[in-house]
């Protein structure tokens, strides 16, 4: 699946945060509506997990990515990641495949 499970929009004008499904666990990123969002970049990469893969191979795995790519603690963030978990039954990331 390419598409975000669900979108959150945030306080930043520009920013939004979407999660993905990551092999069966949800993963959060924060993205910047002004560029291509991650499901759009398929020129990169064939799909949001191939992005994730990638991204893991170099840091390690965390639920919640900035719009830098880097680890980011928002709690508005975790718990929208949390009621996404809860209506699709997935798990959010706690593990490296």
């Amino acid at each position: 699946m390419n598409s975000p499970l669900a979108t959150l929009i945030t306080e930043h004008k520009d920013w939004i945060f979407n999660a993905y499904d990551y092999h069966g666990q949800i993963i959060g990123l924060v993205e910047d509506t002004n560029y291509l969002q991650l499901f759009e970049m398929t020129q990169y990469f064939s799909t949001p997990v191939d992005y994730f893969d990638w991204r893991f191979s170099i840091h390690r795995p965390t639920p919640m990515l900035n719009v830098y790519g880097k680890t980011c603690y928002n709690d508005e963030y975790l718990n929208f990641l949390f009621s996404v978990s809860a209506k699709t039954g997935l798990a959010l990331l706690n593990q490296r495949f």
